[in-house]
């Protein structure tokens, strides 16, 4: 990963959502138009378990920003 802003420190913070975002959209079906709406649920999901498993990975969205937990 590059970036200007990018050391040892946040490396794992950030690498590891944008990996999974990724994945997520290889994964899903190249006919198919990608969906955010679909995908997201997954990757949160996705989220707390590396954080379960103690990586300090940064969140995908503000929590003011997730229309779930209204």
């Amino acid at each position: 990963m590059w970036g200007e802003r990018v050391d040892a420190t946040n490396i794992e913070a950030r690498i590891w959502p944008r990996t999974c975002a990724v994945a997520e959209r290889l994964w899903s079906s190249p006919q198919d138009t990608w969906d955010i709406n679909a995908a997201m649920p997954r990757l949160v999901d996705q989220r707390c378990r590396m954080v379960w498993r103690g990586l300090r990975v940064e969140p995908l969205q503000p929590d003011w920003c997730d229309g779930s937990r209204r």
